[in-house]
């Protein structure tokens, strides 16, 4: 375990489970808290009274499938579930597994006395998950603000390729130039771009290739109506 406290749910009706498994886990780290409730019922009061780092809940309670609870991916949850199982139900935990759990147990002496351990692995688990998925956030809000900054800048902006044509374009080409977007995709930026300014164009393009900035480069375009901009 960590330096900080770990609030442990224990989903399980059977009371000689219960006690094992606390007791492990309070060797392990007295710091540890575990709660334990026998029912799903009790564990959805639990949950919205004080959400629990991690929940460790038999697949069957009296009142239902722990299954009922789980959401996939896991991380897409509010803690991470690592469900229990009876011997000869492995079958069972795998499907819970591809419902939402995020590990499972299958319920022995051993695995009770192994318990903090695999709780430790679950939560490093749930940590690297949930770093990915904000990760994944950032980069998907920063596309979303890339394509804002396309769609609302007055100035003509693009990304072309290295085989010259536009990789992506806004909306400002077309009003600009009179070109439709179809168009303006389906032809080579070069071609768009004023007889007089190419040559000193190519030499910009492969100056910026080299690594070198040019602060200020300004050429001229031609438009639908036959006349430069």
């Amino acid at each position: 375990m960590n330096n900080e406290l770990t609030h442990i749910l224990l989903v399980e009706d059977e009371l000689a489970h219960v006690e094992a498994i606390s007791r492990a886990m309070r060797e392990h780290d007295p710091r540890v808290s575990v709660q334990s409730v026998g029912t799903l019922r009790d564990f959805v009061s639990a949950v919205a009274l004080a959400p629990p780092d991690i929940v460790v809940m038999d697949l069957n309670l009296p009142d239902g499938s722990a299954e009922s609870v789980l959401t996939f991916p896991p991380e897409t949850g509010a803690f991470p579930i690592l469900v229990m199982t009876s011997h000869g139900d492995q079958g069972t935990a795998v499907a819970a597994l591809k419902a939402g759990a995020l590990d499972y147990v299958v319920k022995s002496p051993e695995a009770f006395a192994a318990l903090p351990r695999t709780v430790d692995r679950a939560l490093r688990e749930w940590r690297l998950r949930m770093e990915r998925r904000q990760a994944e956030s950032q980069l998907q809000q920063a596309k979303q603000e890339l394509e804002r900054f396309f769609t609302l800048v007055p100035d003509m902006v693009c990304i072309a390729s290295t085989d010259g044509y536009f990789k992506q374009l806004n909306p400002a080409w077309e009003k600009t130039l009179g070109f439709s977007r179809e168009e303006l995709l389906s032809r080579p930026l070069m071609d768009l771009i004023h007889p007089d300014d190419r040559e000193n164009t190519i030499r910009e393009i492969e100056k910026q290739s080299a690594g070198q900035t040019t602060v200020t480069f300004v050429n001229r375009y031609l438009s639908a109506r036959g006349v430069s901009t």
